[in-house]
C-alpha cells in the first residue's frame, strides 16, 4: 500500500527524490532489482553527482547480470570524480567481472591510492593484473591482500595458485 501511495506521489510529482529513496528501500527489500535501478537513474538524472545515490547504483549492478547496466555505473562513478575508495574499488569489481581488466585495474589502483590497507582492494587488483597475464604483480596483491587481513582465505588461495602457476612455467 504505501508503494501505491508512493507511485502515485510520483505520477503527480516526478521530482520528490525523497519518494523515490524510500521506493528503492522498498523495491531493495523486494529483491526487484531493475526497479532499484530505475529509481536511481531518475534521481541521477535530477542529481547527477549524488554519491550516495550512485553508491546504492553500485550495489544494485553488482547483483546484477545486465553488462548493459555495469557500464552504466561505471560510466557514473567516473564521471563523478569521487575519491570515495570503496566506491571506486566496487566499480573496479563491475569492470573485473565483464573483463575489463586494464580498466578495472586503473580504478582499484586509483581506490588504493586513497587507501592502501583495504586487503579487498589488493586482492581485486590481483585478479585483474592475474587475468591481464602481470602474474608476478598478481602474487605481490595476493600477498598483500593476505598480509593486511590473514583470515582473508581467498587471497592466499589465489596466490598459491599464481605461485604453482609460475613454477610450473618455470620448469623446463
Amino acid at each position: 500500500k504505501a508503494e501505491q501511495h508512493l507511485v502515485a506521489a510520483l505520477e503527480t510529482e516526478p521530482t520528490l527524490v525523497a519518494a523515490r529513496r524510500t521506493l528503492v528501500m522498498v523495491y531493495r527489500r523486494q529483491g526487484r532489482t531493475g526497479e532499484v535501478v530505475a529509481q536511481l537513474e531518475a534521481i541521477l538524472a535530477a542529481q547527477p553527482g549524488d554519491e550516495q545515490d550512485v553508491r546504492a547504483l553500485v550495489r544494485a549492478s553488482l547483483s546484477s547480470p545486465d553488462r548493459k547496466l555495469s557500464d552504466t555505473t561505471v560510466k557514473r562513478v567516473t564521471e563523478i570524480q569521487t575519491t570515495d575508495y570503496a566506491l571506486l574499488g566496487a566499480a573496479g569489481v563491475l569492470l573485473v567481472q565483464q573483463a575489463r581488466y586494464n580498466e578495472a585495474a586503473q580504478l582499484l589502483r586509483r581506490a588504493l591510492e586513497r587507501n592502501n590497507a583495504d586487503a579487498s582492494l589488493h586482492n581485486n587488483l590481483g585478479v585483474a593484473l592475474e587475468r591481464l597475464g602481470q602474474l608476478k604483480d598478481a602474487v605481490v596483491e595476493y600477498r598483500t591482500a593476505h598480509h593486511l587481513r590473514p583470515d582473508m582465505a581467498e587471497a592466499e588461495r589465489n596466490r598459491q595458485r599464481v605461485e604453482e602457476q609460475l613454477a610450473r612455467e618455470a620448469t623446463p
